[in-house]
């Protein structure tokens, strides 16, 4: 194994990506990062795999209709075709002027030596920052004053704005589908550290930037950028409509190839590139180019016989196709296998996927896989330090009778094995991992000390650990807690319902953090380490959209609440009557205005203004349903209006067993964490008392269920 890196985390887990810039990319592992090494992040791009904002994906190439194979430059080598170069000088030109250009020859003339190379070879280096401000000669002043900066990949309205302009012009996206939120997700706050070292007597920046052009002292352009140890990493690139017609994606990739160069590095790496796709052709145009093999990780170079290998079949492993003795087609049979090529595998019912059986390119077979001690992985244990899962009692546990599972596999043992299918055996040598809820298992020895490189959080499906086999310790007596561990993947979940065995002994102080019924089902993550959600991991799509229009959660929901939230939702809707968060009574609203019945099927809806200005549309709609109890033979049937003065239509109901309260969140499904737990919150304070199941009675037979979109 890998000695990691020494490193320190420090950031706290995000796991939303804008949808409107990633999009579907077929069946792929996802996973949501929350701290990286540059280094590790290098090893994982070889091995497919790619980040965007703090969502990490691998996707499954075999399996996609539009594989996305890994691409790199080899930077030194690069030979900048005449178009290229013509933008490159056009640019410059414009930026300098005319009259700049006469003067400084007059003041400071060149060799004809000096000449004679400029015009006949393309230094590109010397080419991008020829007409960069800090590059100039003075006094002579330029037509206009460039500057190009790398700076920290954090926040500012002044790139917020830039982003918003990109993504309305270039991408056509409207006002609702751009937001702040989106744009720090996604491109600011990476996980990856950043840090400068001294290599060769120069100065190397790692981690992620913003590399900003500066134009007349206007943000005109940004590039965000990966510096890996021995690569520049292209994540994105966004520019204003006023420099459209200077070419701006080929000075980007020209800047940042010599920036590659100019770092020591031997890639720049331009991210994923589809064969197939007419947008992404440009990519080719950069030589050499290098192709990585899904299966046996190599580099091959991207000619004109892997092109050929492209245009006849859908999905191609250079290696594989080697090995078997397949030989390049023409270029005649290459345009007729793509014209009888048959689409990708589908999966129609979700459940049925697996990641091995799937096939996945490049992750381990099941013998690989059973020849790797799982148990060696590690787990954070307290700020600094780590435990073995082998030292966990219960990670081999297998689930409880009737969750749904027919593997027969460990749950904990079984995602730990996903992960490294798809990660390989030597990162997973050099990652901890975190499962969500272990606290209160107990570690057959103390801890040890590591350095931590990468860090993950594995969401395990339905596991419950029990303590009850560890002897308990002597401020803990005799009492055993259950913790329920919930999973989100491969369409499915699973939900159990969280026991506490409160026996004479058990800490009463552990109780202030327990609220009844949903406790256990939040997500705990230490703020000081990351989170890497191992969302099984082939799903078809990318993450749904979240409730802000351009976000789009992993497929494993975060409870973005923390206890104390939760705790004050729990005891303000407890009380009678409900505590605002205003100081009001419950009857006392702001003033308003309402325009009603603007959406179509719905039982009711509108348009609602604030005093603050603010705007929720509101729809309801009623679907009836028969209750558990009917009523008996002979008995009459009592309309609504025939109430008492308790809101009880005759019999009183009583009974909470027929009574289905949830909350619907855009973006979430109904068995996500966040719904589970807001809902579980919502039915324990309205149905405790049982004063307001009797008023859902109508005619005795049925009950409303009412969803606010």
């Amino acid at each position: 194994m890998s000695s990691p890196t020494t490193s320190n985390s420090n950031s706290s887990t995000t796991t939303i990506v804008p949808d409107a810039v990633l999009g579907p990319i077929g069946p792929s592992y996802y996973a949501s990062s929350k701290y990286l090494t540059p280094k590790f992040y290098e090893d994982l791009i070889c091995r497919g795999w790619r980040r965007s904002g703090t969502l990490l994906y691998k996707p499954d190439l075999r399996n996609a209709c539009c594989p996305h194979y890994t691409l790199r430059l080899d930077a030194p080598a690069f030979k900048a075709t005449k178009d290229q170069r013509q933008a490159q000088n056009r640019f410059n030109h414009y930026i300098l002027g005319d009259e700049y250009i006469k003067e400084t020859a007059k003041l400071h003339p060149k060799s004809k030596a000096e000449a004679a190379r400029y015009k006949q070879t393309f230094d590109l280096c010397e080419r991008v920052h020829e007409s960069e401000l800090s590059y100039l000669q003075e006094p002579t002043k330029p037509a206009h004053e460039f500057a190009v900066t790398l700076d920290p990949d954090t926040f500012t309205e002044e790139k917020y704005l830039l982003y918003e302009n990109y993504q309305r012009i270039v991408h056509k996206e409207g006002p609702d589908d751009i937001s702040r939120h989106g744009f720090r997700n996604f491109l600011c706050s990476s996980k990856i550290k950043r840090s400068t070292t001294i290599v060769d007597g120069k100065e190397k920046k790692l981690g992620s930037y913003h590399q900003c052009y500066r134009l007349d002292g206007r943000l005109v352009a940004i590039g965000v950028l990966d510096l890996l140890p021995n690569a520049v990493s292209a994540v994105y690139f966004m520019y204003h409509e006023d420099l459209h017609t200077w070419s701006p994606g080929k000075l980007s990739a020209l800047r940042e190839t010599a920036l590659a160069i100019e770092q020591g590095c031997r890639w720049y790496m331009m991210g994923f590139y589809i064969h197939g796709c007419t947008k992404m052709k440009y990519k080719a145009d950069y030589h050499p180019q290098y192709i990585l093999d899904p299966e046996k990780y190599t580099w091959d170079l991207l000619d004109d016989d892997l092109k050929l290998r492209m245009d006849a079949r859908r999905y191609v492993s250079l290696s594989s196709e080697k090995a078997r003795g397949i030989p390049a087609p023409t270029k005649e049979e290459a345009e007729a296998a793509a014209a009888t090529r048959s689409p990708p595998p589908t999966n129609d019912d979700d459940d049925d996927l697996n990641l091995l059986s799937q096939n996945m390119p490049g992750a381990l077979t099941a013998d690989e896989l059973e020849a790797f001690d799982l148990g060696s992985l590690l787990r954070p244990y307290g700020r600094g330090a780590v435990i073995r899962f082998s030292d966990i009692d219960g990670w081999e546990g297998y689930p409880e009778p009737g969750d749904g599972r027919t593997d027969g596999e460990p749950l904990i043992k079984q995602a730990l094995g996903d992960l490294v299918a798809v990660v390989g055996t030597e990162l997973a040598g050099r990652l901890e991992l975190e499962v969500i809820d272990m606290e209160g298992t107990i570690t057959k020895q103390a801890p040890v000390a590591v350095s931590l490189e990468f860090f993950t959080v594995i969401y395990v499906e339905g596991m419950i650990i029990k303590q009850s086999s560890i002897a308990p310790s002597s401020e803990h007596q005799n009492w055993t807690l259950e913790r329920t561990i919930i999973k989100q993947g491969l369409g499915r979940s699973f939900r159990y319902v969280n026991k506490l065995e409160d026996a004479p002994g058990f800490p009463q102080t552990a109780l202030q953090h327990l609220l009844p019924l949903h406790h256990n089902l939040l997500q705990r993550v230490n703020p000081h380490t990351i989170s890497l959600t191992s969302a099984h991991i082939l799903s078809s799509r990318a993450p749904a959209p979240a409730q802000t229009a351009t976000m789009a959660p992993t497929s494993t929901q975060l409870l973005l609440l923390s206890p104390a939230e939760l705790s004050y939702l729990h005891t303000s809707l407890s009380l009678h009557p409900p505590l605002r968060p205003d100081s009001r009574t419950a009857t006392q609203f702001r003033p308003l205005t309402a325009e009603t019945d603007i959406l179509p099927s719905t039982n009711g809806s509108a348009r609602i203004c604030f005093a603050d200005g603010t705007e929720a549309i509101v729809g309801i709609k009623a679907e009836v349903e028969r209750t558990v109890q009917q009523p008996g033979a002979g008995e009459g049937f009592v309309d609504v209006d025939e109430e008492d003065e308790e809101g009880r239509g005759g019999k009183r109901g009583g009974d909470n067993k027929w009574v289905e309260l949830s909350i619907d969140i855009p973006g979430f499904r109904d068995d996500d964490a966040m719904p589970v737990v807001l809902s579980s919150i919502l039915a324990e304070a309205l149905l405790a008392d049982g004063s307001f199941t009797p008023r859902l009675w109508i005619n005795r037979r049925f009950h409303w269920k009412l969803y606010i979109d």
